[in-house]
């Protein structure tokens, strides 16, 4: 039976997040039939990819984490969604996930250091835009969170807001597990702030961003993309504020709840009532690995 993973190995990859030609990318797929797009994929991205493949006489396999199926006009292009790089993100917390004593919901306002918990590591457009704007209205000023460094903006990670995070912290997932969970803990909400922000035109990829203060039992608000607070959604998650997707209204639904945070008879209410929500949560992501490998097994199964 043929697995993904095979398919993903003997695939070359392109990531156009990171600028890979898309021409490029046009042109491998002729020749070997397979390619696999890894990373957020931007709508105006497929158009000149499917442009470029125009008239194409043979089927041929796209791999993408979450393209929607909406974007599809090539009826030649039997594009797999994988959600590959959240699969493997899964996959190095997996024993935490499995083994995690997760007791910590009943929290007090008192252990609450800070507002609000926000990773952002590796610099990008839509995300700085979001940072940027949260910090010039004073919205991040009791908050623990990281940002790359940028020409008026120097740099500061969760351990030490001095310095910029170092690399390795962005990618050793399993390793970071502990002071990913502690320090969340220590805020009274997380933003997620997925790749590409709140860009609408942005596809269905989900990072482990989005999984973090699900197994930290932290409430959390989307900066995310419609595309994918609609996978999120169709996969059961709830988040404790309703999404947003415009930068302002988002800007001022994290104000809001700054200021319920101020106050202590609110701010501890707003945290028992997120008990349900995050024990929902977690329900769902300890399924999620197994459900999303069986959405792909289906999916392969369809090609023939």
């Amino acid at each position: 039976m043929l697995s993904i993973d095979s398919l993903i190995s003997s695939a070359k990859r392109y990531n156009w997040f990171h600028d890979d030609s898309i021409t490029d990318s046009a042109s491998v797929v002729q020749k070997d039939g397979v390619i696999v797009i890894c990373d957020p994929i931007k709508r105006s991205q497929w158009q000149e990819f499917e442009s470029a493949l125009e008239g194409i006489s043979k089927s041929l396999i796209v791999i993408t984490d979450g393209l929607p199926q909406e974007w599809i006009n090539n009826k030649k292009l039997n594009v797999l969604r994988t959600q590959h790089t959240l699969r493997v993100g899964l996959k190095k917390i997996d024993d935490h996930i499995k083994n995690y004593k997760f007791n910590y919901f009943n929290r007090k306002f008192a252990e609450m250091e800070y507002d609000y918990f926000l990773m952002y590591g590796r610099w990008e457009y839509h995300r700085e835009t979001v940072v940027k704007e949260l910090e010039s209205r004073a919205v991040l000023a009791n908050s623990l969170y990281s940002r790359p460094s940028v020409e008026d903006q120097p740099g500061r990670s969760i351990e030490d807001n001095r310095i910029s995070a170092p690399l390795e912290f962005r990618f050793n997932h399993g390793d970071n597990f502990d002071m990913v969970i502690k320090n969340s803990q220590r805020c009274h909400c997380s933003v997620v702030l997925e790749n590409n922000g709140l860009l609408a035109e942005s596809d269905g990829t989900i990072t482990e961003k989005s999984i973090w203060p699900i197994l930290a039992q932290v409430p959390f608000v989307w900066a995310v993309a419609p595309n994918r607070i609609q996978q999120l959604t169709e996969w059961g998650f709830r988040p404790n504020d309703p999404p947003i997707n415009n930068l302002r209204s988002f800007t001022e639904q994290l104000m809001w709840l700054r200021s319920e945070f101020a106050d202590l008879i609110r701010a501890q209410k707003w945290q028992d009532d997120q008990g349900e929500t995050i024990n929902h949560n977690l329900t769902i992501l300890k399924g999620l690995e197994d459900r999303i490998n069986e959405d792909t097994q289906q999916q392969l199964s369809q090609l023939g």
